[in-house]
């Protein structure tokens, strides 16, 4: 069994004292919306759920795949664009398709040990003629 949290608001704790169980679970989400400009077919959003604990974690182990491959960051809408990674002064400067592909290995396995994947996708067009 797992250990109340002490020192709650008062708010909180009249909040809690609604519900029967004694264990609450606090997550955090990390997601990207993608398809919301006006002429896409299809809305999603997709992420990862996971405590904060486990998060923290996490953050060093993606900030070192980025460092190890010099990214400063990663955005897939980005990365996929082969005119941004011919680039000299973009992203992903002038990499070979073997450093991309082995970039996006390492952050896709680095992905997978943390949280649940969640996501969801609507057909925004249909949905407004409808």
């Amino acid at each position: 069994m797992v250990a109340p949290v002490k020192n709650y608001s008062s708010g909180f704790k009249e909040w809690a004292s609604l519900f029967s169980e004694t264990l609450f679970v606090f997550l955090q989400v990390y997601a990207d919306e993608s398809g919301t400009h006006a002429t896409a077919p299809v809305t999603s959003v997709c992420g990862f759920i996971e405590s904060p604990e486990k998060w923290e974690t996490f953050r060093p182990k993606w900030k070192k795949v980025l460092d190890d491959f010099g990214a400063d960051h990663f955005h897939f809408r980005e990365f996929s664009s082969k005119d941004i990674c011919s680039k000299p002064n973009g992203p992903y400067p002038n990499w070979s398709h073997s450093k991309r592909r082995a970039f996006l290995y390492r952050l896709a396995l680095t992905a997978s040990l943390v949280g649940v994947p969640i996501g969801g996708a609507s057909n925004t067009q249909k949905r407004l003629k409808e």
